[in-house]
């Protein structure tokens, strides 16, 4: 019967890898891109042009005459397409940050070849977040940095 070393007695032999810096930096990022998509959609839908109006009118009594106007020109772009579009735009921040969460936790202990699979989503929907919020540039910076991280692993 052979002995163990010192080191063999007190290290837990490894079944399976965790990646957890990849994890850490792509759920991370994912957060942080989501929480810029939240922070966008809340501030689209809290601001609208008419509460900019009323209080411009408001401060200066000579724009008055063309408030009407102006509320009749917000009505026709905030039931428009482009207030659709403004609103897709702002959710492909939430939906890339909540892929790239998902990334995120799909690699901690991945199986076969998830590993390599989840990293490029993370890349790409850290790249898409751009689009959106891209979580303050860090969430996006810090999702590609998980996602690289995770391709150089074996």
């Amino acid at each position: 019967m052979q002995a163990k070393s010192a080191t063999q007695k007190f290290v837990a032999p490894m079944t399976e890898q965790k990646h957890t810096l990849p994890f850490i930096l792509m759920v991370i990022g994912g957060f942080l891109i989501l929480l810029g998509g939240v922070y966008e959609i809340s501030a689209v839908h809290a601001i609208s042009a008419n509460a900019i109006i009323s209080n411009l009118t408001a401060s200066n009594p000579a724009l008055a005459n063309n408030a009407t106007e102006l509320k009749l020109i917000n009505s026709e772009v905030s039931s428009g397409v482009l207030y659709d579009a403004i609103y897709a735009v702002v959710a492909t921040g939430v939906i890339c940050g909540l892929l790239v969460m998902l990334s995120g936790f799909m690699v901690y202990r991945p199986s076969g070849n998830r590993l390599k699979v989840f990293s490029i989503i993370a890349i790409i929907f850290s790249l898409i977040s751009i689009i959106g919020a891209a979580g303050f540039i860090v969430g996006m910076i810090l999702g590609i940095i998980g996602g690289i991280l995770g391709l150089m692993k074996k």
